[in-house]
């Protein structure tokens, strides 16, 4: 029930990738293999060792995310990845962040469940505005926004003082026009492209209309495999990361997207299964945040694609060419195997 739709997943993602460019979907598959391992290693671990770690993965973590503001790689208008020495290989710290964060906040609010105080509210609200800053400034606003969120889910379940959200609510709509006016330029076209794309049809407006074009051109059964003219004819832009699910719906039409969306259904229904039979509330905490982060970014993706959510350059689990997410989710997923592993010996 997890194992099954994660692998179906990377799969109709590789052939997507393969029908498009066949070396980015060589690559994918490498990824894939290297995040098979690593899944299997990770489910057949006992997940409580990495309680007493927790901080010390999250310190790694921030450490990362400040080595690649000074030295990291910039591409189309950012500074998100770190080279890792190889040709065509690099790393991109936001991405494991994300799972660190998990970890650390599961830790944290585990042994402070119904019983916190105001003072453990900021600590970690403390704890996610720091990465979140640092991601925010690469700048990636969708990553920062995913990590903000599962602090705000994860906080909420851990039942922490109802009080300090409603502040925390109060101050984020005073100061919000002042956060807008920090978007970078693209930043606010994009949120202005969601309202009405067709403002600027050959501008701002452009990926969404494109985007809706291939999820319309599918139809029911689709065009075929290697047949989608959004995605070969470069019409469609990033088709094989932020898009591919608009090209995925452009050849498989919407049996295949409705089959995609129903795989990833079955991954919250499992996850969220497991987390409620665990006896053990970090177990609980990291199943829930890792459903939290997984179910999140494929609605956003999905969302953007169809042009109900604003373009916000967030991956689609599994499927979005990228090793560094690929391998994040299939870990994540490892440690959510394990979870389930372990209740049963206890």
């Amino acid at each position: 029930m997890l194992f099954v739709p994660m692998v179906l997943l990377i799969s109709f993602g590789i052939i997507v990738l393969f029908s498009t460019s066949v070396t980015v979907a060589r690559d994918q598959l490498v990824f894939a293999l290297l995040g098979l391992i690593l899944y299997f290693f990770v489910s057949f671990t006992d997940f409580r060792i990495l309680r007493p770690f927790s901080f010390y993965i999250y310190a790694f973590n921030i450490i990362l995310l400040i080595i690649t503001l000074g030295f990291g790689i910039y591409s189309k208008g950012a500074i998100r990845w770190i080279p890792l020495g190889i040709q065509g290989f690099t790393l991109q710290p936001s991405e494991f962040m994300k799972i660190s964060l998990i970890i650390f906040l599961s830790s944290f609010l585990s042994y402070r469940f119904r019983s916190a105080r105001f003072k453990d509210f900021l600590l970690s609200f403390f704890t996610v505005m720091l990465p979140a800053t640092l991601i925010f400034i690469q700048p990636d606003l969708g990553t920062a926004f995913i990590v903000i969120l599962i602090w705000l889910l994860l906080s909420l379940m851990a039942r922490l003082n109802f009080s300090s959200f409603v502040i925390l609510f109060l101050i984020i709509l005073v100061i919000s026009p002042i956060l807008f006016l920090s978007l970078k330029p693209y930043q606010k076209e994009r949120i202005q492209t969601f309202l009405s794309p067709s403002l600027d049809p050959l501008g701002a407006g452009y990926h969404v209309l494109q985007s809706e074009i291939a999820v319309g051109s599918g139809r029911v059964l689709g065009r075929g495999f290697g047949r989608g003219t959004q995605s070969h004819l470069r019409f469609l832009p990033e088709y094989h990361t932020d898009f591919i699910f608009a090209s995925l719906s452009e050849e498989w039409g919407f049996l295949g997207s409705f089959v995609v969306i129903l795989l990833f259904g079955l991954i919250l229904v499992r996850s969220t299964v497991i987390a409620l039979k665990s006896p053990s509330l970090f177990g609980q905490f990291l199943c829930l945040g890792i459903m939290v982060m997984i179910f999140s970014q494929a609605t956003i993706n999905i969302g953007m694609n169809l042009g109900v959510a604003p373009i916000t350059g967030i991956p689609l689990p599994l499927l979005s060419s990228g090793g560094s997410s690929l391998v994040l989710t299939m870990v994540s997923l490892g440690f959510v195997q394990s979870v389930a592993r372990t209740g049963k010996r206890v």
